[in-house]
């Protein structure tokens, strides 16, 4: 599987954004120079700055109010020498790209895979004989990509294959409603499970938080 690495990182982090803020239902994301600066308002998280270029004198600036969140492309000594002590840095994430195809989804015995809208936001759900919702993912169109959001699998229902399902529905239901390109930004132990899918890892992106 190919991935159109014609698109460089500033303008994959610009599309993130652009994406997550639609998925988490905050408002739309304010142009910055380098990047991103969204209001969010939920619980432990007020405001986000997404920036793709930047400097020490810039993030210094930023005042550390509670609930406030900084992801930038970078290392995390470069990010923790940036900010004062009032900010906490957080686990690192993975900006990860691919290409959107239709595929056959394998679904587990007992579970079924549904797929619903809320306006722009695609919601894949892998439910349980028993009534459980047993994993979700989410996907949401930012600059002309699928960004996918919130892959969660219940801890009853992990080491079945349903991450792998939901993710599999999600993109073939991307690629049908003719997006090409899927991104995401993935944990370290995300990572790896989207390697297999075939995704490919852009660049390393870095958080701090100031705890709410």
């Amino acid at each position: 599987m190919t991935v159109d690495l014609e698109v460089d990182v500033p303008a994959l982090v610009m599309a993130w954004g652009l994406g997550w803020t639609t998925s988490r239902g905050g408002g739309p994301p304010v142009p910055v120079p380098g990047g991103w600066y969204a209001e969010v308002n939920l619980p432990g998280h007020s405001e986000r700055h997404i920036l793709h270029t930047w400097d020490a004198d810039r993030l210094a600036a930023i005042e550390p109010r509670p609930g406030g969140w900084i992801k930038v492309v970078g290392t995390r000594d470069d990010l923790r020498a940036a900010l004062p002590d009032q900010w906490v840095i957080d686990e690192d994430g993975h900006l990860m790209t691919t290409v959107l195809r239709p595929a056959e989804v394998e679904t587990p015995d007992g579970y079924r895979i549904e797929i619903t809208t809320d306006g722009p936001v695609v919601k894949a759900a892998a439910h349980h004989t028993s009534g459980d919702v047993a994993a979700t993912a989410y996907l949401a169109p930012g600059g002309g990509f699928g960004i996918v959001d919130r892959v969660e699998t219940s801890p009853d229902h992990r080491r079945r294959g349903l991450g792998t399902a939901v993710m599999t529905a999600l993109q073939s239901h991307g690629a049908e409603a003719g997006l090409s390109r899927g991104l995401l930004l993935a944990t370290d132990a995300g990572r790896a499970l989207y390697e297999t899918l075939g995704w490919t890892h852009r660049a390393l992106v870095v958080t701090a938080r100031v705890p709410d």
